[in-house]
């Protein structure tokens, strides 16, 4: 099951080299360096895996967890930062992301993380899936 990815940072190199690195892989993903414009994104698309930085202007990582959980709970979540404390981790963990990774990270540490996310989300599609079958 292919699922659509975005990733949200205001430095558009990082958006350019987690996009271009994903795309070669054949992951459907996209970039917007805004994360006003990202959750009217998410509102509208049906993003499934969220990459985001953690420190932005507009609104901080740490907030639009929050936001982006309140559009859709099963939309998993892996931030990206530059600034590594524990109050980052603590935070970001405890509103609902899957993983945390720090800047500069290698691309495969990336990429297996969003794959953790997308079998947790096929795992999810098949109960859902078996449980309408009993239904009928």
């Amino acid at each position: 099951m292919q699922m659509k990815i975005l990733v949200i940072d205001d430095e558009r190199e990082i958006i350019d080299m987690v996009v271009r690195n994903f795309t070669m892989h054949g992951y459907d993903i996209e970039g917007v360096t805004s994360p006003k414009k990202a959750l009217e994104m998410i509102e509208r698309g049906n993003y499934r895996i969220i990459i985001s930085d953690i420190v932005m202007p507009e609104i901080n990582g740490v907030d639009l967890i929050k936001k982006i959980k309140s559009i859709d709970g099963t939309i998993q979540i892996i931030m990206i930062t530059g600034y590594v404390t524990i109050q980052n981790i603590v935070s970001c963990l405890s509103r609902g992301a899957n993983d945390c990774l720090f800047k500069p990270f290698v691309f495969e540490e990336l990429k297996n993380s969003v794959d953790e996310s997308i079998r947790k989300l096929n795992r999810w599609h098949k109960v859902i899936e078996s449980l309408n079958k009993i239904k009928v």
